[in-house]
């Protein structure tokens, strides 16, 4: 049965398919002669009875390549007769059945048919083995016929028989070109085919497999014994294994092996055989190939080795690249070194920035070192002279490579070597240097413990890992030098911040006790681990003001030492060297003799013992060439001795400690001189029989200025009590200058006159500004009068008028208080001269208190003043039932804070007490604003006694 044929894909037209197409073409493309197709062809038209026969192939276009009963010329061409009937079958991929083809509508109009030349046509299909149609076997005759079903059968058969003609020229002509192009393979291989016959036991080399063995032409050997001369005895039994493995399996075997040539040469080979066996499955021969591998072993080895180094020396640069410390870096060489070259130590001398050549070795070398030579090697590695003694210094000194292949050819060469053999074992020696942008930062040295002669990649791999190696050096140098800046930098802005934040601790402050006490928390632990501050009096008497320690538990030990250390210190301690020659004091280790002769008393130095001091420092507090104290900084022995960073910062330390020192000194003396002037111009109030004064003056918590707040008291020559409070503004001399020459204006003023209030106020104002002295102020007048006739008994009247001031407060004898301010307040002084001024008046009870402030009592920054006003009325109130001094007193304890920025004058008037009956109405009251006042507050307008 032929191949069922491809069918093409749907709507596709079969003769232009490509598949069908390149089978069609393979197959005619290895058609070797019309021959075998011509008889063919003939057999098919005998057994059919038909006058013509022919067989075509159809690949883009038909052709020919047998037939029978056909013109000549006719094979080899277009089928230019038949050729579309065939396509028919092609097309459709089944026989053609025409008994009739003139009756046929399908081919009736053919010019073949019309013709005459074919009426009978019966073709069937060449199927080829991929189920392609790729031909046509075909019968007609010129007269009509009916063809049998036989006949269509047999022409089918006939038609199997024409493929498997075509299919075997094309596997002989596939196999011929396989053939050719194995012995080219095995010729460009050299691979030799040799055969084992089992019944004889001869053996059979072709030329390749002989020349192998290093023979001329085939050979053929009578006994497997002959052949085993030529194999390496070593290898004999793998090579027997191997075939008797295989002919127990009757299946095939690789066996590597050396084989001896006739020259004595040793080649490598690597054989295949494969056992063949008969139709009963006896093995009868083993057929096998021999290919000489010794080159590519050779070469394998080679890339091996290679392999090896490059990944010895990729590990190496990988553990380098995470290496640290240079005392690293022989260790991880000899990691390298030992796996490839079998090395057995190895060591690194690298320059310092210093220019000293510094040796690291392995623990190896180090522990045999220590051992022979008894000694104990630094850490930070072994400093070597400079000279050419040794191969390491050499190397380095003329940037040259030594290699030292045994010990005679050391000594020879280094004669100090000998020394070192007795240390160390060292049979064999290189050593390279180690640059860097061509630059020799060092060299690397290799020990063996045997001899070794260095061969060409021994060398390579020894200067890739020097190359390595020097990069890291290099590196590590440039990371050293980079943290080395670092901390530099680290270390200068460290000093600029201590002493930014010095400048802003002796800046806030007034309080040279408060600035020092701050000035200790930065310098410790900056500076040292604890220190102390004396600072010496006019007389050169020393004192502490501040101590500090890192160790907040210490605290106490260091306050009770320092206390003894200036009780009992001699000439000879550092605190007085210093003050004496204003020079600082560097103690690199505190020495007991040096203590006795500073602390004569036993108590003292084992006071200091217990604080474990290592190191110290003591720098003076200077201004203006003036030594006004000693700061001490102490170290323990973890942190050694001061740097000479720390001792320069130390020493501006001191310097700005100094300066704010003298600061405080000055501003202290400023301030007492202030405070004097201030209240010698405060003058002691008057004591009329009728009531009782009390004044107060508080000085502002900051600045050294004299301030303006003032108050006075004095008696007019009819007998009235003027009571005054005022507050120039500003803060400095000119304001004190100004509050004097207003105060004595307006006592001269109302003692003269004996005007009001509000007409003592507007003759101030006046004066004021005929004076030109150009300021302004706030100021409140009041006059105690019990002489009118119009007064309820016990009752006092107070007669005031305000020139922006704060309004007076009345505390009852009840305990109520009540603000008088009825009306806003009139002008400040120095505003207008011509303004009206207003008297106000109220009553005051026998037993009552009038309370004249300035506003530094009542107004802060945290809070305006009728919030200041209404915690004065509280506070007032809760302490009514106290004497007046007392009242005052308490009073400014709660109202007046310890850093307010303005000072406060405060005068108080209580009212003596007297049997008179107390009348039935309450004297003063808080009117508020929009409100009239009751008949016993109301207001006179004032009526100047000066023309001008």
């Amino acid at each position: 049965m032929s191949a069922l044929p491809v069918s093409s894909p749907a709507g596709a037209d079969a003769l232009g398919d490509p598949h069908r197409i390149a089978a069609a073409r393979r197959l005619l493309l290895e058609v070797p002669g019309p021959a075998a197709f011509d008889r063919l062809s003939a057999l098919a038209a005998r057994l059919v009875g038909a006058d013509h026969a022919k067989v075509t192939l159809f690949t883009d276009h038909d052709v020919v390549v047998g037939g029978y009963g056909l013109p000549p010329g006719v094979v080899g061409g277009p089928a230019l007769l038949t050729g579309a009937l065939s396509a028919i079958t092609v097309r459709c991929g089944a026989s053609l059945n025409l008994p009739a083809a003139a009756e046929d509508p399908r081919v009736a109009d053919l010019p073949a048919i019309t013709s005459g030349q074919v009426a009978a046509y019966l073709g069937a299909p060449l199927i080829a083995a991929s189920g392609h149609v790729v031909g046509v076997l075909a019968v007609y005759d010129a007269v009509p016929r009916a063809w049998s079903r036989d006949a269509a059968e047999l022409l089918e058969q006939l038609a199997t028989s024409v493929v498997a003609e075509l299919e075997l020229s094309a596997a002989q002509s596939a196999v011929g070109t396989s053939l050719a192009r194995l012995q080219v393979a095995l010729e460009a291989s050299s691979v030799g085919i040799w055969e084992r016959d089992l019944r004889t036991g001869t053996v059979h080399w072709d030329e390749r497999c002989a020349a192998i063995f290093g023979l001329d032409g085939a050979v053929e050997l009578p006994a497997m014994d002959q052949l085993l001369v030529h194999v390496h005895p070593d290898d004999h039994a793998a090579v027997e294994e191997a075939t008797r493995v295989a002919l127990e399996q009757t299946g095939q075997y690789t066996v590597e092996a050396r084989v001896l040539r006739v020259n004595g040469d040793v080649r490598w080979t690597v054989s295949r055989g494969r056992v063949v066996t008969d139709a009963r499955g006896t093995a009868v021969r083993i057929i096998g190939t021999t290919v000489d591998v010794t080159d590519a072993r050779e070469q394998a080895e080679r890339r091996l080795s290679a392999v090896q180094r490059a990944a010895a020396i990729a590990e190496v640069a990988a553990e380098l690249a995470n290496a640290t410390r240079m005392d690293q870096l022989a260790e991880v060489a000899l990691r390298g070194c030992a796996s490839v070259l079998g090395a057995d130590s190895t060591a690194l001398a690298v320059l310092d920035p210093a220019g000293s050549l510094l040796l690291h070795m392995t623990r190896g070398l180090v522990d045999a070192v220590e051992t022979g030579a008894d000694v104990a090697l630094p850490a930070t590695g072994v400093e070597l002279a400079m000279d050419d003694s040794l191969p390491t210094q050499y190397v380095v000194r003329h940037g040259e490579p030594v290699f030292l292949a045994d010990p005679e050819e050391a000594v020879a060469r280094f004669p100090a070597m000998a020394e070192v053999a007795e240390l160390v074992v060292v049979r064999a020696l290189a050593a390279l240097p180690l640059r860097v942008e061509g630059r020799v930062v060092g060299s690397f040295v290799v020990v063996w413990a045997h001899d070794r002669p260095f061969a060409a990649d021994d060398l390579g791999l020894l200067e890739a890992l020097a190359a390595q190696i020097a990069l890291t050096v290099s590196r590590l140098r440039a990371d050293a030098e980079r943290d080395a800046a670092v901390a530099e930098m680290a270390a200068a802005n460290a000093r600029l911040r201590l002493l930014a934040e010095t400048g802003r601790v002796l800046s806030g402050t007034l309080d040279i006790t408060e600035q020092i006490s701050q000035l200790t928390e930065l310098v410790v632990p900056a500076l040292g681990d604890w220190c102390w501050v004396l600072v010496s009096d006019e007389h050169g008497r020393m004192r502490e003001i501040a101590t500090g320690h890192s160790d907040p538990a210490l605290v106490p030990e260091l306050e009770r030492y320092v206390r003894s250390m200036v009780s009992g210190m001699t000439d000879a301690a550092a605190a007085r060297v210093v003050i004496r020659t204003g020079r600082p004091l560097v103690l690199t280790t505190l020495d007991e003799d040096v203590i006795a002769r500073a602390l004569p008393d036993p108590a003292a130095r084992a006071a200091l013992a217990a604080l474990n001091p290592a190191a110290g420092l003591a720098v003076p507090l200077v201004a203006r060439g003036r030594t006004l104290g000693v700061l001490g900084l102490y170290t323990g022995p973890d942190r050694g001795p001061h740097t000479q960073v720390e001792i320069d910062t130390a020493l501006e330390v001191g310097r700005r400690a100094g300066l704010a020192l003298q600061q405080a000194r000055l501003f202290g003396q400023q301030r007492q001189l202030a405070e004097t002037l201030q209240r010698s111009l405060l003058t002691a109030p008057p004591a009329p029989d009728h009531c009782e004064i009390v004044v107060r003056y508080v000085p502002a918590a900051a600045g050294a200025e004299i301030g303006g707040d003032w108050y006075d008291a004095f008696v007019q020559s009819d007998g009235g009590t003027v009571l005054v409070i005022g507050d120039v503004v500003g803060h400095d001399s000119r304001a004190a200058a100004a509050m004097g020459q207003l105060r004595g204006l307006l006592r001269g003023i109302g003692h003269h006159t004996g005007g009001t209030p509000a007409e003592v106020l507007t003759g101030l104002d006046r004066a004021a500004r005929g004076l030109d002295l150009d300021t302004m102020a706030t100021a409140l007048v009041a006059r105690l009068e019990q002489d009118d006739p119009e007064l309820l008994a016990g009752t006092t009247r107070v007669r005031w008028s305000t020139a922006g001031h704060p309004p007076p407060v009345l505390l009852e004898p009840d305990g109520t208080v009540t603000l008088l301010d009825g009306d806003p307040p009139d002008l400040l002084l120095g505003v207008d001269a011509a303004t009206s001024r207003v008297d106000r008046v109220a009553t005051i009870q026998r037993g009552g208190t009038l309370l004249l402030y300035t506003d530094g009592l009542v107004e802060r920054r945290d809070r305006d003043l009728d919030a200041g006003i209404d915690e004065l009325l509280r506070v007032v109130g809760e302490l009514a039932d106290l004497p007046l001094d007392q009242l005052c007193d308490r009073l400014l304890e709660r109202m007046f804070l310890p850093d307010t920025e303005d000072d406060v004058a405060l005068l108080a008037v209580r009212l003596h007490p007297q049997d008179a009956p107390r009348p039935p109405e309450a004297g003063p009251q808080h009117v508020p604003p929009g409100i009239e006042p009751s008949p016993a507050v109301h207001d006179e307008v004032a009526e100047s006694h000066y023309a001008g």
